[in-house]
């Protein structure tokens, strides 16, 4: 393997990393969008800094600290797509170690203790993310049937 090779692996893990909890949760990369929207709007807000102007200005920065606020909340359920990206190493690996994905690794991930019909989903896409990388798509969609109560939509 030839440096600029190894490079280019190393660099395409890293982007990976970044890449499976911020956009490949869907749920994570709305939140990134919003507190960049609002922080955006507030940074846009032209109004000038007068006595006359003071009710505008605290509707504007309190709609920016309670978007602020919501996105927190968001990240912290989601762990910041930690356990997406968790989830989608364990599975890569498992595909790559089995050949295919497994009715017993599904399922014990898709009915674990922290997959319920709402919360879970954070641990089922780290698991689609791997599954549609390794070509295996078919298959979780097959064990998300049987084993999962999650409500949300992977894609």
């Amino acid at each position: 393997m030839s440096l600029s090779d190894l490079v280019r692996k190393v660099w395409a893990d890293k982007v990976e990393d970044v890449w499976v909890p911020i956009i490949g949760n869907r749920i994570t990369a709305t939140t990134f969008a919003f507190m960049g929207a609002s922080t955006v709007g507030v940074l846009m807000d032209n109004t000038p800094l007068m006595p006359d102007n003071d009710m505008s200005i605290f509707i504007t920065y309190t709609s920016w600290a309670t978007a602020q606020v919501f996105s927190l909340f968001f990240l912290g359920i989601t762990g910041c797509g930690l356990t997406t990206r968790e989830i989608y190493k364990k599975t890569r690996k498992h595909i790559q170690n089995h050949g295919y994905l497994d009715s017993y690794f599904a399922k014990k991930v898709l009915s674990g203790n922290d997959v319920d019909c709402v919360l879970g989903y954070c641990t089922i896409q780290g698991m689609y993310l791997a599954a549609a990388r390794e070509g295996q798509t078919p298959s979780f969609r097959e064990y998300h049937k049987q084993y999962s109560v999650n409500k949300i939509p992977n894609f």
